[in-house]
């Protein structure tokens, strides 16, 4: 009898340990789905907010200077001053390491060309609004003072806003096609502005 007793025992111990450990599989199995359910969710969501980001920012900067930029002739110049944004990729910048997790490759690689695209682009208008401030300069300085070399660097700077203004254009043509290809592929995934 007391062999009933220590293999009713034992196995009784070994049905308990069987039962914790497929509770413990089961309940690490939930948590796994939570945390993928919970990421897959994160990653919608700031795949949202890029998109939101760049509508955003492009549908701004399209009403100021991108409409002049977008009908650019080959004599057109851009004498206005575009105003600098701190930050104006936040998300973007903020997250840089979310875009890893990014699984389709032509999303993720259309978003990194965008935002480079348009990053090249501001720091052209950056430029170009250095470039005004000597033009301006050298307008008043040949007004005022008009001799040779006056209006000799009066027509360099002039030229050079000129060019500039050209590589502006090809700059916008580039971002707007890139944004435009990027806002389609997050669509195509899914990801809808509100």
């Amino acid at each position: 009898m007391e062999w009933n007793i220590v293999g009713s025992g034992i196995l009784g111990s070994l049905v308990g340990a069987i039962v914790a450990i497929v509770s413990v599989f089961v309940s690490h199995m939930l948590n796994v789905r939570k945390d993928e359910k919970s990421q897959v969710s994160a990653l919608l969501k700031y795949k949202q907010a890029l998109h939101d980001e760049l509508d955003v920012f492009w549908k701004a900067y399209r009403q100021g200077i991108g409409n002049k930029l977008s009908v650019a002739n080959n004599d057109f110049i851009l004498n206005e001053f575009y105003p600098e944004i701190a930050a104006p990729f936040a998300i973007y910048e903020g997250n840089v390491g979310l875009l890893g997790n990014i699984k389709e490759p032509d999303l993720r690689r259309l978003t990194v060309k965008a935002y480079s695209e348009i990053k090249a682009l501001l720091a052209q208008l950056s430029l170009h609004n250095q470039l005004l401030l000597k033009y301006e300069a050298a307008y008043w300085q040949n007004a005022e003072n008009s001799n040779e070399h006056t209006q000799a660097r009066f027509e360099s700077i002039k030229d050079s806003v000129y060019e500039s203004t050209k590589i502006l254009a090809s700059h916008h043509k580039e971002s707007e096609s890139s944004v435009d290809s990027l806002l389609r592929e997050f669509n195509k995934h899914g990801v809808l502005s509100n």
